[in-house]
């Protein structure tokens, strides 16, 4: 069962009722979706391109890539 959650003004969650994972969200004035990968049975052919919220990680996870890494979110590119 799919269920919605509005977190702000933004972003809508969506999720299984029965477990509550988080299937996916939509945001940005409903312009993107963010899928969770884990969701998905066929590879995706993308890859992570950055780390975000870096600043509210574990202490003791240790990030091993070579990949940006940004405190909250990345800076928006210009329209």
């Amino acid at each position: 069962m799919l269920t919605t959650y509005r977190r702000n003004h933004d972003t809508v969650s969506h999720f299984c009722k029965v477990c509550g994972s988080v299937l996916f969200l939509i945001v940005r004035a409903e312009q993107y979706a963010h899928v969770q990968m884990g969701t998905l049975v066929d590879d995706p052919q993308i890859r992570p391109m950055a780390h975000f919220h870096v600043a509210s990680k574990a202490a003791w996870h240790t990030i091993t890539d070579a990949m940006p890494q940004f405190a909250e979110f990345p800076p928006r590119r210009p329209a």
